[in-house]
């Protein structure tokens, strides 16, 4: 039934190569009220692990949208999911992409713990910048940003050092409080320097509201 769907998760991986991906979520014509443009240094190491609100009381036969951006030599591996309610971030997490990148990625792990520490929510207003840092013993963190019911436009990116840019989410939702926008974000290991900056795109009138887990130093 997709008048029931509550939210939709969206995996993007690749076997090592860069990820270069747009998806939309579209409720009937002419009417994409999120979508997302993803890239990725290497897919392998940084994936995509993302979700959206699709509210039953506003989408009618929501269809979610994925488009490789990239040259036909990169193939991207996608896996979507749909929900009738909302799930944990550890849930997001433990998504796995089909075949062997499944196979890789299925090693054994302590059960994540995300979500169960979020932070306080910090307000980016529009046009602003803000950087987190995490310890080093952070493997990979849980981003959650949502509005007061404004549209919503954001962009997250993963720093490893000055000018090193690991993956980029671009990021649009029509309403940021029916439909907030969350991801798990790998970090690239111990003594990495990695960072996550979020800027808001919109206008200043258009603040977006953050919260992280593990919360940032």
């Amino acid at each position: 039934d997709p008048y029931g769907i509550e939210e939709t998760k969206v995996h993007l991986g690749t076997a090592g190569r860069p990820l270069q991906a747009n998806v939309e979520h579209w409720s009937g014509p002419n009417n994409a009220p999120s979508t997302m443009k993803l890239f990725s240094e290497d897919g392998g190491r940084f994936p995509w692990k993302t979700k959206f609100q699709t509210p039953t009381n506003m989408d009618q036969a929501g269809v979610t949208e994925i488009r490789n951006m990239g040259p036909m030599e990169f193939p991207i591996e996608a896996a979507v999911t749909s929900h009738y309610e909302s799930s944990s971030p550890a849930q997001l997490s433990a998504t796995n992409l089909p075949g062997q990148l499944q196979r890789q990625q299925q090693q054994e792990a302590p059960p994540s713990t995300l979500g169960q520490n979020l932070s306080a929510p910090k307000e980016i207003q529009g046009g602003d910048l803000t950087t987190f840092g995490f310890d080093a013993d952070v493997e990979e963190v849980y981003v959650e940003i949502s509005s007061e019911g404004y549209s919503m436009y954001a962009q997250v990116e993963l720093y490893q050092g000055p000018y090193s840019s690991k993956a980029i989410a671009d990021i649009y939702s029509d309403n940021g409080k029916t439909r907030p926008w969350s991801a798990v974000v790998p970090i690239p290991g111990r003594d990495a320097g990695a960072s996550i900056c979020i800027l808001n795109t919109g206008p200043m009138e258009y603040p977006i509201t953050v919260r992280l887990d593990p919360p940032p130093k």
